[in-house]
C-alpha cells in the first residue's frame, strides 16, 4: 500500500516540475546571467581541451540555449534536449541552428552508444530517479565517451506553497542535493570511471575577464581548503 501512495506522490511531484518549468519561461530570464556565464567558462573550458570536430555531442537539459549557443559557436555539433515544451521553443529562437528535441532525461530517443561526450549543467537536481537520467546517458555514450555534469554544491532545498493554487513547489524546482562524495559514488556504481571532481562557481571576480586566474585561485581555495563551492562538477568516462 505505501509503495502504491509513494508511486502516486512521486507521479504527482513529476506533473508539478513539468507544470513549474512549463510556467517558469514566461517568468525567468536566465540568458546570460551570471549564473549562466560561471556555467558556461567551466563547462567550454573543458570542452574545449581534447575534442576533435567529428566527436557527438550531446546536452541534456538546455533550459532556453544559453550553454548550447556557446558550444555551437566553438564550431561543434551538438543536439539539445529539454522536457519543457516552451523551453525548447525559445531554445530554438535562440540558437536556431542547432537541433532540439523535447524529452526527458531518463529516457533518451537515441541509439545506444551514439554520442562522444554528453553535458548535463543543473538539470540532475531537477530529476525524480536521477539515477535512471544518468544510466540513459552511460547507454547513449560511446565507449570511453565523456559525461560533464555540473549541479548545485550541498544545497539545501527548501519547498513553497503557491497562494494561488495551494500547491507546493520546491524552490527553482531543485529536489535533490548532491555532495562530491555522492556523486562519485553515484558515477562509478552506474559504470563510469571518475576522471575528475572539483567544485567552482565564487561570485568574486566574474565579471571581469582579466581576473581569470584570480578566479581560478579563489574556486580552489573555497573548495579544497574551506569545503565550499557554489557548484560542483564530475566528469565521468564510459568504462
Amino acid at each position: 500500500m505505501s509503495s502504491n501512495v509513494n508511486a502516486h506522490e512521486n507521479g504527482r511531484m513529476e506533473i508539478s516540475l513539468r507544470e513549474f518549468y512549463e510556467a517558469e519561461v514566461a517568468q525567468k530570464k536566465f540568458w546570460a546571467s551570471s549564473r549562466e556565464i560561471i556555467l558556461a567558462e567551466n563547462i567550454l573550458a573543458e570542452l574545449s581541451k581534447s575534442n576533435s570536430d567529428s566527436d557527438k555531442f550531446l546536452e541534456v537539459g538546455i533550459g532556453d540555449g544559453f550553454l548550447l549557443r556557446q558550444i555551437r559557436q566553438l564550431g561543434l555539433e551538438v543536439i539539445g534536449v529539454d522536457i519543457a515544451v516552451k523551453r525548447c521553443r525559445v531554445a530554438r529562437i535562440n540558437v536556431p541552428d542547432a537541433q532540439i528535441i523535447v524529452a526527458d532525461a531518463r529516457f533518451l530517443p537515441f541509439k545506444s552508444e551514439t554520442f562522444d561526450i554528453i553535458v548535463c549543467s543543473e538539470t540532475l537536481e531537477h530529476v525524480p530517479g536521477y539515477s535512471k537520467a544518468i544510466s540513459e546517458a552511460r547507454r547513449v555514450l560511446k565507449n570511453f565517451g565523456r559525461y560533464i555534469v555540473t549541479v548545485p554544491f550541498r544545497q539545501k532545498l527548501h519547498q513553497v506553497l503557491c497562494p494561488h493554487c495551494l500547491r507546493s513547489f520546491y524552490v527553482d524546482g531543485h529536489i535533490n542535493s548532491f555532495d562530491e562524495k555522492q556523486l562519485v559514488q553515484l558515477f562509478t556504481s552506474l559504470g563510469f570511471e571518475v576522471q575528475k571532481i572539483h567544485g567552482f562557481g565564487s561570485q568574486l571576480f566574474y565579471d571581469k575577464n582579466h581576473f581569470r586566474f584570480m578566479r581560478w585561485i579563489v574556486d580552489r581555495i573555497l573548495y579544497k581548503i574551506f569545503n565550499s563551492a557554489t557548484y560542483i562538477m564530475c566528469i565521468g568516462i564510459k568504462k
